[in-house]
């Protein structure tokens, strides 16, 4: 019983952090991307473990992730601070804020949004070991 309340507590506690705009279902939100760019179950755990491929498909479902999760707005360009949340909640990885806007401005000048926040994200994850900790 009491590691049931423990349990119970500490779902309280990580989902009263989440931040009112990040979406409650992000795992449907990502599925509903992969699924409309035939992104396989492979390719999925292959971007889960940074091992990502260039291909229009793959930029499409990235960027379309980032917005239905919020963490990403092409009005706004980049949000460092929302990137941290998502990727801190999606992949369980902890980054600093300062390298994530150092990826970002490294990439404000290309035009299409599908390249830059894909340049962007691979930044993140090829870069990750100094600047990230996973959450355990």
């Amino acid at each position: 019983m009491f590691k049931f309340l423990t349990f119970i507590c500490m779902i309280s506690l990580v989902l009263s952090e989440r931040p009112d705009w990040y979406p409650e279902n992000p795992n449907a939100i990502e599925a509903e991307c992969t699924n409309k760019y035939s992104i396989s179950a492979e390719t999925v755990e292959k971007i889960r473990a940074y091992q990502i491929e260039d291909t229009p498909a793959i930029r499409s479902a990235l960027l379309c992730s980032a917005v239905g999760k919020n963490i990403y707005r092409p009005e706004f360009g980049f949000e460092p601070e929302r990137y941290v949340i998502g990727i801190k909640y999606g992949l369980n990885v902890d980054c600093k804020v300062e390298y994530i806007s150092g990826c970002a401005q490294k990439y404000m000048d290309i035009e299409s949004q599908e390249e830059k926040y894909f340049k962007f994200f691979k930044c993140v994850i090829e870069n990750r070991k100094d600047n990230c900790k996973k959450i355990e």
